[in-house]
């Protein structure tokens, strides 16, 4: 980076309004995108300058991140964490059906602690473990648990195959989920 280039981004650091903070949130995330392969010790800086520049902006800004860094395969950690737990679906959608930085331990905290939007987007992800999966069908509702039923890559137990297939029992659209 130029020395230019670095000088632009500590004076943008030192400002305090939302809009510079924004500029200085794209342009960070841009330099992300164009390292060839960060090494640890700069990956572990851009994860906590994102980190704590975007748990400061508003929604669409988290969203963009989002969009963003869901597919990406070495994203910084903390951040993809931070973007998955988000209260905005819009936000969490596209890093928890996308992101394969988040590990199991991270999906079974979403799962556990956050709603029916954050569940579904969990549902398609092309592998959805088995605990995972079994978190879903327990607190899913009929309309998650068709999502993650018709999903060919969610691994279900034993048990909770058998639960959902009694739920299925009941309602007629997962029914057709369990058959398919």
């Amino acid at each position: 980076m130029s020395r230019s280039r670095l000088t632009d981004l500590i004076e943008l650091a030192k400002e305090t309004s939302s809009e510079k903070r924004r500029v200085l949130l794209r342009e960070i995330t841009d330099l992300f995108f164009t390292r060839h392969a960060p090494t640890e010790p700069e990956l572990r800086q851009f994860d906590g300058v994102l980190t704590q520049l975007a748990t400061d902006m508003e929604e669409a800004v988290r969203a963009e991140l989002g969009q963003r860094f869901g597919p990406v395969e070495a994203p910084p950690k903390r951040l993809i964490f931070t973007l998955a737990n988000d209260d905005s679906i819009a936000v969490a959608e596209p890093v928890l059906s996308q992101s394969k930085a988040l590990s199991d331990d991270d999906l079974l905290h979403v799962v556990k602690t956050r709603g029916q939007d954050h569940l579904r987007a969990v549902s398609r992800r092309d592998v959805v473990p088995e605990a995972v999966s079994d978190v879903i069908v327990e607190r899913g509702d009929d309309h998650t648990l068709g999502v993650l039923l018709r999903n060919d890559g969610a691994r279900l137990s034993r048990e909770a195959s058998e639960v959902a297939v009694e739920r299925a029992a009941r309602n007629p659209d997962l029914h057709e989920a369990v058959i398919e």
